[in-house]
């Protein structure tokens, strides 16, 4: 990305953000260390994801969480752990998304979470199913959460069944209502609450009618991007298809290979233990690349240390030798991970 315009206006919601000089002149230096791969770059990243728990109640059939596929152990951010990724990366973040391995809302302390983050003066995000009986909407817009994306992927039930397995899509609408509802009743314009549809093959015939479902529950906006298909996975997928569009994921086009990342320069996945990881993409899911954790090590030692180093002569064509490199790697070639390590 070259578009500087993000450094001072969110991407989704156009809302400008804080304009603190410090990391706006760090945002911006980032993004220059990452146009021309500096490899000692001596700036922060100024995104992040950050995880509050890797457990999820859907079993959706290409995600290596719904598929219980062995990982990472699974468990909860501890609000210590929160503390120190606000203390130590707060000052240069402009935003930080709280989920990827996990169903976020699961998190017994999860708006507490969010307001550390806020306390920090950085834009939270979140992405969730919203497929859960408990919801509370009162203190999820008390919380100050500013974006809030839920999965639906479809504009029916049959629809939506046939990835969210496990999911009850009526009820993800209702607690969708009742959240518009309790915006209006707290007179809040947040969380700017976006409705996401992953195009696969068995839902792009519901586009348009998703379009409306959308306008009609009053939600901000209808998100639309490609799947993050795992190889390994696929026949989960794939058994509930038509031939046609069996045919169609069989014979999609191949990846490009990465021949750069903003990653490496401006962003960090952090799970739910403190680890880090060089990005939220399927290395995150196994502590085998954990490049280190802030509740034993300061940040800026990792993000500053030799690995990264390697990580970023990756996109040089330079083969890196520390095997927690190696994910980027295959970004660089153009192939997937083993299933198994």
């Amino acid at each position: 990305m070259r578009n500087y315009r993000i450094l001072w206006r969110d991407p989704v919601t156009g809302a400008r953000r804080p304009l603190l000089p410090r990391r706006i002149v760090n945002a911006g230096f980032s993004k220059l260390a990452q146009i021309r791969k500096i490899l000692k770059t001596p700036f922060y990243p100024f995104t992040a994801v950050v995880e509050p728990t890797n457990i999820c109640q859907l079993r959706c059939p290409i995600c290596l969480t719904g598929m219980k596929v062995k990982g990472r152990p699974k468990g909860y951010m501890r609000l210590e752990t929160a503390e120190k990724i606000a203390e130590q990366l707060g000052p240069y973040l402009l935003n930080i998304e709280l989920d990827n391995w996990g169903e976020p809302l699961l998190h017994p302390q999860i708006f507490e979470l969010v307001k550390i983050f806020k306390r920090a003066k950085v834009q939270t995000a979140m992405s969730s199913n919203l497929s859960l009986k408990d919801f509370n909407p009162e203190a999820m817009v008390d919380s100050g959460l500013d974006i809030l994306i839920v999965s639906t992927d479809g504009a029916s039930e049959e629809t939506y069944l046939k990835y969210r397995w496990g999911g009850n899509f009526s009820l993800v609408l209702e607690n969708i209502k009742q959240l518009v509802g309790m915006k209006k009743k707290m007179k809040k314009p947040n969380p700017y609450i976006l409705m996401k549809f992953i195009t696969f093959p068995h839902n792009l015939h519901e586009q348009e009618e998703f379009k409306q479902l959308a306008k009609t529950l009053e939600v901000n906006d209808a998100l639309f991007s490609p799947p993050y298909y795992i190889e390994f996975l696929l026949n989960n997928y794939l058994e509930n298809l038509t031939p046609d569009q069996v045919s169609q994921v069989l014979n999609r086009p191949k990846p490009p290979k990465m021949r750069t990342c903003y990653w490496p320069w401006s962003a960090v996945n952090i799970n739910w233990d403190g680890s880090i990881s060089v990005c939220c993409a399927r290395n995150s899911y196994h502590q085998e690349f954990d490049l280190g954790n802030i509740n034993d090590t300061d940040f800026k030692e990792v993000w500053f240390g030799p690995v990264y180093s390697e990580i970023r002569k990756v996109f040089y064509g330079i083969e890196p030798q520390d095997r927690r490199a190696r994910a980027c790697w295959h970004c660089w070639t153009g192939t997937s991970l083993p299933p198994h390590f």
